[in-house]
């Protein structure tokens, strides 16, 4: 989802998924049911993990993210690795110096950066998987991305030139500000929808949409109104005056899901975090707020009650199989809490409670989920999770799918008191039953630092989780996971 916004910094990741054994790794993936995939390691370099796609003929893994020189403060560069469907890599996927299995973006230019956050596969363009994220010009403006890179029997890792200029999509701010893409899904016909978050000349936060043509410009057809008279975009002001921004996109049957995070006040002391909550909207294919959903197209949804000081953070946005809204998400007190010596203490405020938010089809609460349309989780496990209304040391989810019977959550746990620049955080999986009364959850706490950030299935039925993991003793040097369980 995706490890940063412009607002907010939380993992996330999206995708529907089937129910499976969560306990089992299946050992015919890559000979152990985990593959792991770097640039580099064993050095001040992070391969950052933010999103995965599968192809829904071959099965193939598709993940993206960016490399990040953590000593130097950077710059980053995007990078996307691929695997096949039984976690083996493929040789000859690759832009050349990118090496096998690979292809890496603006890779290590001087003073300039770029990343990935989303990743899609073209299922009406046989062999070709589209990226979306930032990069940084020569100019020093930052602007959205979306790359289109083929990948079938006759090309494999080359941008496709007839998409955007030269396979490329780009898309920048009138004024200074920098914009970055943040989600990305591609539709049955070829085009695709992309969100994104920019800075206007006030000062003032928002987020948006964009829908391309299977050419990769700009769909005219999408909100004739557009950002400033630009047809093909639509600006999502939750509240005006306001920092919004624009995280994730679900697509469903005649309309289009957006969610995000809006800022309901903002503290004047800069030790105080500030009150957000968040917001989904549904948007007709034509570009228009949709006005059965919630009377105005928008809803606007706290974990806590607004005005309550505490931050409410988007995760991820995803429909059930009758339609419904799932909002994940977690929420932290933002006022920090001090010691006895007048010092922040990061045992006390860095704690956090996962929650999942279901609404109708019509916009409201749906309190069939238990309790009143929302389910708290346990951060992967009964004795580790939180009591009704309390924080449990560091429950972050990341990606929420829905299953024909369930909800299936990943995401990652940090135990009080570890918290920090590299914290030792424990991958989690929990799966609840529809009405929420039922569920279970696991941690991995074999590993020091892993976290669980996007859910996929496979043609076969199987389910593959991505994320980060750590393997070395550098607290920086993660490297992308996939995990196949059977």
């Amino acid at each position: 989802m995706r490890l940063t916004s412009l607002i907010l910094s939380a993992l996330a990741g999206s995708s529907l998924i089937l129910s499976c054994n969560a306990s089992a790794l299946d050992p015919s993936f890559n000979g152990s049911g985990v593959a792991q995939d770097y640039l580099d390691r064993g050095t001040s370099k992070a391969d950052l993990f933010t999103d995965m796609a599968i192809a829904p003929g071959t099965g193939s893994i598709y993940s993206v993210g960016r490399v990040e020189f953590v000593a130097a403060g950077g710059p980053t560069f995007g990078v996307l690795f691929k695997r096949l469907a039984n976690g083996s890599k493929d040789p000859l996927f690759s832009n050349g110096s990118s090496g096998a299995s690979r292809v890496t973006f603006g890779a290590e230019r001087q003073g300039r950066s770029s990343g990935l956050t989303a990743v899609a596969f073209d299922a009406s363009n046989t062999g070709a998987v589209l990226a979306a994220g930032f990069n940084d010009l020569n100019n020093g403006k930052r602007c959205g991305v979306v790359y289109k890179v083929l990948d079938n029997a006759v090309m494999k890792g080359a941008l496709d030139g007839g998409f955007g200029s030269f396979g490329v999509f780009t898309y920048c701010a009138t004024n200074a500000s920098a914009i970055e893409f943040s989600d990305l899904k591609v539709l049955a016909d070829g085009r695709s929808l992309v969100t994104g978050n920019g800075v206007l000349t006030s000062g003032e936060k928002y987020g948006f949409a964009l829908r391309l043509t299977a050419a990769g410009q700009l769909d005219t057809s999408f909100n004739a109104a557009g950002i400033a008279g630009s047809p093909g975009s639509i600006v999502f002001d939750i509240r005006p005056g306001k920092d919004d921004s624009a995280l994730r996109i679900a697509v469903g049957t005649q309309a289009y899901y957006f969610a995000g995070n809006s800022v309901y006040s903002k503290q004047v002391d800069p030790l105080f975090g500030n009150d957000v909550d968040l917001w989904v909207a549904r948007v007709t294919p034509a570009g228009a707020f949709d006005s059965s959903f919630n009377g105005n197209g928008r809803r606007v949804e706290a974990i806590d009650v607004p005005g309550s000081d505490k931050t409410d953070l988007l995760a991820d946005l995803a429909l059930d199989a009758s339609g419904r809204v799932l909002l994940l998400g977690n929420v932290n007190p933002a006022h920090l809490i001090y010691n006895s010596n007048a010092d922040i203490d990061p045992s006390r405020y860095l704690k956090s409670m996962g929650v999942v938010i279901r609404l109708t089809t019509s916009g409201a609460r749906d309190i069939s989920l238990y309790p009143n349309g929302m389910r708290t989780l346990s951060g992967g496990g009964s004795s580790l999770g939180c009591g009704s209304g309390d924080f449990c040391s560091y429950n972050e989810p990341a990606a929420v799918a829905a299953t024909a019977t369930g909800v299936r959550v990943v995401g990652r746990f940090v135990p009080q008191g570890n918290y920090g620049v590299a914290p030792l955080s424990q991958m989690t999986i929990e799966s609840f039953s529809t009405d929420g009364m039922t569920g279970s959850g696991q941690m991995f706490s074999q590993w020091t630092r892993s976290e669980g950030a996007s859910v996929s299935i496979q043609p076969d039925g199987k389910t593959v989780v991505g994320g980060l993991l750590r393997t070395t003793s550098l607290v920086s040097d993660v490297d992308f996971m996939l995990m196949r369980f059977q």
